[in-house]
């Protein structure tokens, strides 16, 4: 098991684009090109947002991103963890944990002092220290957003 950094050349990229296309494409509005064009310019210029990948076996069973453009207008903190995903026929085996910490080291390594997410999950992101500062309501329905505090004595 490996996670890996995704770059616009990386043979899971397509993968992770028709995720989340499945995912949330439609709910934003957004086509496949548009996202594709989206992510391969932003992947190209090496700055947020970046793409990680849980890889088991060379088969993507996951993935995060780190990115600073937030969905939701009522709220502009950034950076953000999002897109936090597990493939379903490996969820409930306790993949997510790695995304997380990854996450944590990656925000720890490129001196990112708070990391922020927002979730509608409850009871995953704080078994890791993240603490929900607000509930807002969105378009999109109610979001809790949390936050972490980065810092070399976690």
């Amino acid at each position: 098991m490996k996670i890996v950094t995704i770059t616009q050349e990386n043979r899971y990229l397509k993968e992770i684009l028709h995720h989340y296309y499945n995912w949330w494409g439609e709910e934003l509005k957004k086509s496949f090109s548009e996202i594709h064009r989206y992510y391969t310019k932003s992947l190209k210029e090496e700055t947020l947002p970046t793409i990680r990948a849980l890889i088991l076996n060379d088969t993507l069973i996951g993935m995060y991103e780190i990115d600073t453009k937030n969905n939701i207008e009522e709220c502009s903190y950034e950076p953000y963890l999002a897109n936090v995903y597990i493939k379903e026929e490996y969820r409930g085996q306790g993949f997510s944990k790695y995304l997380i910490e990854d996450a944590i080291f990656y925000a720890r390594k490129n001196k990112i002092d708070t990391l922020y997410l927002h979730s509608r999950i409850e009871n995953l992101y704080e078994r890791y220290g993240f603490q929900m500062i607000k509930q807002v309501k969105t378009k999109y329905g109610k979001k809790r957003i949390f936050a972490k505090k980065i810092n070399s004595t976690e």
